[in-house]
C-alpha cells in the first residue's frame, strides 16, 4: 500500500518514476515536491525493510504481531500524508 500511495503523488504531480519498490528511492524522487515527507521518514525505513527481506522466496524471519502492527500503522500513516496531500 505504501509504495503504490508514494507512487500516486508522484503521479498526482505529473513526475514519471523508474519501475523501483524502494521506498526510500521513492521519498528521494518526492522530497523537493513533497518536503514534507520526511514526516514520514521513519515510518519508510520501516516498510522498506520489510518488503526488501520478504521480496524474493528464501529464508527470512517470522514477524511479530508487534512488527506487523507497528508495519501497518506505518503503512495507514503514509497513506493518510499521501492523501492528505492530494486533498483525498
Amino acid at each position: 500500500m505504501a509504495e503504490k500511495c508514494l507512487k500516486s503523488l508522484l503521479v498526482f504531480h505529473k513526475k514519471k518514476f523508474p519501475k523501483i519498490h524502494d521506498l526510500l528511492e521513492l521519498e528521494t524522487l518526492l522530497i523537493d515536491l513533497e518536503p514534507d515527507i520526511k514526516e514520514v521518514h521513519q515510518d519508510i525505513i520501516l516498510l522498506n525493510r520489510y518488503y526488501i527481506e520478504t521480496r524474493y522466496p528464501g529464508d527470512y524471519p517470522e514477524f511479530t504481531f508487534k512488527e506487523c502492527k507497528q508495519a501497518l500503522e506505518s503503512a495507514v500513516r503514509i497513506k493518510e500524508f499521501v492523501f492528505k496531500k492530494m486533498e483525498l
